[in-house]
């Protein structure tokens, strides 16, 4: 009697210790996990299983993504202008110009200077006042601290190529030609190359000026063009000979 009374309590400790108590009482087993729902806690069937943080429903309703880091309100449409940078048309669905800038609401196309819509028949329709504007820009999704990290970098002279021999790690523009490393060759509309001093930098059309990365040339080639700044462009340097 006393070994079946033994084996009993024995049996109550095991029990005991293979299950866990929630805070409002309610128990679960050793390998789950008390998660807090609306109705109390309940019992997650993984051990020790991480807070998952949500976005709450209204925030996920209420944008249009465009990508993995740009959206745009709720009603509207994401236009993306030539040189990469998201805007937002107002209209839902729209129907995006060629200029990145304006856009027509669905069932027009937009003519040729980008300032009226067309429909498919060919009635003109002009722009109210709010579509003449150029478009909101998109916002940024990405918390703070993942931001672009895209800089002002001013436009650099490139470098005159040198008719020494050539370095490990040489750029070469051709067989007679080459730029040091880390550069890029940009040759102008006269053949000659030059050296810009960014690596995958944007050669200017005058063969004299150039870009960082992620900066475009404007038509005058004196000002780089970012996404939403604009720096003076620099010159370059002549490549140098083998």
């Amino acid at each position: 009697m006393l070994r079946v009374t033994l084996w009993l309590l024995v049996g109550v400790f095991v029990c005991a210790s293979c299950s866990i108590t929630c805070p409002d009482g309610n128990v679960c087993s050793d390998s789950a996990t008390c998660c807090l729902t609306k109705n109390g806690y309940s019992c997650c069937h993984y051990p020790n299983e991480p807070v998952n943080k949500q976005v709450p429903d209204e925030i996920q309703s209420s944008i249009v993504h465009c990508d993995n880091y740009y959206a745009c309100p709720d009603g509207t449409t994401c236009c993306r202008h030539p040189t990469g940078v998201w805007f937002c048309c107002p209209y839902s669905p729209g129907w995006c110009c060629r200029d990145g800038y304006h856009c027509c609401a669905w069932g027009y196309d937009c003519d040729v200077t980008y300032m009226h819509c067309v429909r498919r028949q060919g009635l003109r329709y002009p722009f109210i006042p709010d579509q003449s504007k150029p478009s909101v820009p998109a916002t940024r999704i990405l918390p703070s601290e993942e931001k672009s990290s895209l800089q002002e970098t001013p436009m650099t002279a490139l470098a005159e190529a040198s008719d020494v021999n050539t370095a490990n790690g040489a750029i070469r523009c051709d067989a007679k030609f080459y730029c040091s490393a880390g550069t890029s060759c940009c040759k102008a509309s006269t053949g000659k190359w030059s050296c810009c001093p960014f690596k995958l930098g944007q050669c200017c059309a005058d063969g004299r000026h150039c870009c960082g990365y992620g900066f475009e040339c404007d038509s005058t080639s004196t000002s780089c063009k970012g996404q939403y700044s604009e720096i003076p462009a620099g010159a370059q340097e002549d490549a140098k000979s083998v």
